[in-house]
């Protein structure tokens, strides 16, 4: 496998739109308010895919470190199980990665002051507590409060608030559509991972509802909450962008997505989650065409 191949294969780039379609929306949302800067634009966007590689690469060692990347593993290959990679090379580009992301949190905290410092620090947190520790957020079954603000309103709030000096309002509810595609990409791994995040004593909400209620119970929950992830966005698109263009779209696409989550089994879930990658930077793109047409 080729250098650049290899290293394709380790960032996972199909993960990147969950940092990437929060950003755009802040970054229209601050266009919108007649300021925007190419460069701050451009910075913020970099450090948001760093911190989402970081989160993806300590997932990776921590889930080797965990024994969880065996033959059963049902989701995709992981770089240092596969013998892509060793640990120690895993390691290093933590460490790389970590630097970046502090490299361009110190610029945009040098933009925005101390509510960056906030945002940076947390996020940072949060990228490496995902998985990092013995009662980690996605064992905890917390990890969709996180996905949801952090992959959403956060990162979109943020974003506008380092490109204009203000707290906007329709940043909040535009990055509330990525927040919600980004916990229904968690949605889909964790019905996924069901029975192993069961038998592993990985706490997520489909395990907790399982064991209250049976395993018939959490398919249902994962199903029906995926469905509010999914249609929660195109109502977006009705009430606050008012574009029913973009609303119908973005509704046939959910339906579309649905269906195909529905008859999904196994491995198949994977393909769910690479769609609902691209559900969230279609997104992105509607708000992008809303914002300059």
């Amino acid at each position: 496998m080729g250098w650049f191949k290899k290293w394709f294969f380790i960032i996972r780039p199909f993960t990147l739109a969950a940092s990437i379609s929060p950003v755009a929306v802040g970054i229209c949302a601050a266009s919108l308010l007649g300021k925007f800067n190419g460069w701050h634009a451009a910075a913020v966007m970099v450090c948001a895919m760093a911190l989402q590689v970081l989160s993806n690469l300590v997932n990776d060692y921590c889930d080797f470190r965990r024994g969880a990347d065996g033959p059963e593993r049902l989701g995709p290959a992981r770089a240092v199980s596969q013998g892509v990679i060793t640990p120690r090379q895993l390691l290093t580009a933590i460490s790389v990665d970590a630097a970046v992301c502090i490299v361009l949190g110190g610029y945009l905290i040098w933009l925005g002051g101390w509510p960056v410092i906030a945002i940076g620090v947390t996020a940072m947190l949060f990228a490496v507590l995902y998985s990092a520790t013995r009662h980690s957020l996605a064992s905890l079954g917390i990890a969709d409060l996180f996905s949801l603000s952090y992959y959403g309103f956060i990162a979109s709030m943020g974003t506008t608030y380092i490109l204009t000096g203000q707290w906007n309002m329709l940043s909040f509810w535009l990055g509330l559509g990525c927040g919600a595609l980004a916990t229904g990409i968690l949605t889909v791994n964790n019905t996924r991972d069901y029975k192993g995040d069961n038998a592993s004593d990985k706490r997520t909400l489909v395990v907790k509802v399982g064991r209250r209620h049976g395993d018939a119970a959490a398919l249902n929950f994962g199903r029906g909450y995926y469905a509010v992830c999914l249609f929660s966005v195109p109502l977006i698109a009705a009430l606050v962008m008012k574009s029913w263009p973009a609303a119908c779209i973005l509704f046939i696409l959910a339906v579309f997505l649905y269906s195909k989550f529905l008859n999904a089994e196994g491995r198949g879930y994977n393909r769910i989650l690479m769609l609902t990658g691209f559900y969230d930077l279609a997104y992105a793109v509607s708000v992008i065409l809303w914002s300059i047409l």
